[in-house]
């Protein structure tokens, strides 16, 4: 959700075995007069068996797991681009099931473990070893924040001081996941309106209410005009 207006828009992708499920995605806009699910390209692989998705700090969205018996691609959407449609990326070793998980980290990589799939059945309790995914900007020179409040109530501005601030285009805050089963449903990647700039610091200007960011803790992001994004800080939003 980005300011102004802060449109929220959720996104599916994957799922049972009706026909066609495993291998589609479909987004909806609440803020429609009449919100309704729309096609998005297809994945590249049929997914069926509890997909995870993971938003990243650049608005693109990552997606892995669910295919019996192999790890299989990784697969990645642009949400500023998503005619472009799901691009294949790095292939997990470990094939990912029933109790899978997938969780964004502090500093942009992406935690994947839980159950492996074999031949579709539900496993519970072997070896599960887990995987990590460097995207495409983790070893690019990135924008740090050199500091940050540790809380901001909402509709409030502060100061994210960085040394890059003029190449600054967004600030990020994405909500930390709670994930099983395939399923993250706490995740929620919000846009900061930036209010003002000097050769070091920003000025900020952090949701309105908790209907846009519910109170709670968040991962803030810098990301510049390249769409890097630094290492996250910790900060609460209060209301």
């Amino acid at each position: 959700m980005l300011p102004p207006d802060y449109k929220p828009r959720v996104l599916i992708a994957g799922g049972d075995i009706l026909p066609n499920a495993p291998q589609t995605s479909e987004m909806i806009d609440l803020s429609d007069a009449v919100p309704a699910w729309k096609a998005l390209p297809n994945l590249n692989q049929p997914r069926a068996h509890q997909v995870n998705t993971v938003l990243m700090p650049d608005s693109r969205v990552f997606l892995a797991g669910g295919i019996p018996n192999t790890g299989g691609p990784a697969e990645i959407l642009d949400t500023k681009n998503l005619a472009a449609g799901w691009v294949p990326c790095a292939v997990m070793k470990y094939s990912r099931g029933y109790h899978s998980t997938a969780i964004l980290l502090a500093d942009g990589s992406i935690l994947m473990g839980g159950d492996q799939d074999i031949n579709g059945g539900w496993k519970s309790g072997e070896t599960t070893p887990h995987e990590r995914y460097f995207p495409w900007y983790y070893f690019r020179a990135r924008p740090v924040i050199t500091t940050a409040p540790p809380g901001v109530a909402h509709g409030a501005t502060f100061t994210v001081n960085t040394p890059s601030a003029t190449s600054i285009a967004e600030v990020m805050l994405v909500r930390p996941g709670a994930v099983t089963h395939g399923f993250n449903q706490s995740q929620r990647l919000i846009g900061c309106e930036i209010t003002g700039r000097g050769p070091t610091s920003l000025q900020v200007k952090s949701p309105p209410d908790g209907n846009i960011a519910p109170p709670g803790y968040y991962l803030l992001f810098v990301v510049d005009t390249a769409r890097v994004p630094s290492i996250a800080k910790w900060i609460r939003v209060t209301p």
